[in-house]
């Protein structure tokens, strides 16, 4: 018969190869987490140093630098907005000048044609009589005519007047 001291022995060593198997299990695993943390703060102070290399900027100064930008490009926006509606202004003024001077175009002609039908029917009535010398030609009759002032005045609306006539003494 054995005694329950004989197991014990036995229960010992076993307990003894199972602490140690777990000693050197944790061993190892802190082994790894050893060298995972000094690769972690070697890879920081790498980022650090590349950080510091590369010079970046405190966030104040980028903040500053960001909000000067915006405003900067807020002031742009709002000139070329401005500068399109000027550009619009002027558009529709020289869409009025255009009109304005197809107008006054169309007035000096139809004040040129009247002026050429005048001359017209005056060629015809005086038209030389029998026994009357040639007459003159038409352009000299022309200066003969009544200025036609209406005609005048409605080609001169759209012009600028005329600051000063130069003087001659």
């Amino acid at each position: 018969m054995s005694t329950g001291n004989e197991l014990q022995p036995a229960a010992v060593d076993l307990l003894t190869k199972m602490q140690s198997k777990a000693t050197e299990r944790f061993e190892l695993e802190l082994n790894d987490l050893r060298a995972t943390m000094m690769l972690i703060a070697t890879c920081c102070e790498q980022s650090l140093t590349r950080l510091r290399d590369t010079r970046w900027i405190s966030f104040d100064a980028a903040s500053r630098l960001v909000t000067e930008l915006s405003e900067a490009a807020e002031a742009e926006r709002s000139r070329a907005s401005q500068l399109s509606d000027d550009l619009e202004a002027v558009k529709r003024e020289l869409e009025c000048a255009y009109a304005e001077a197809a107008r006054l175009r169309a007035a000096a002609e139809l004040a040129n044609r009247d002026v050429v039908a005048k001359l017209a029917q005056r060629a015809v009535l005086e038209q030389p009589r029998a026994g009357q010398s040639q007459p003159r030609p038409v352009e000299a009759n022309r200066n003969h005519l009544a200025p036609q002032f209406e005609a005048i005045e409605a080609v001169l609306a759209g012009s600028p007047p005329i600051a000063t006539w130069d003087r001659t003494a």
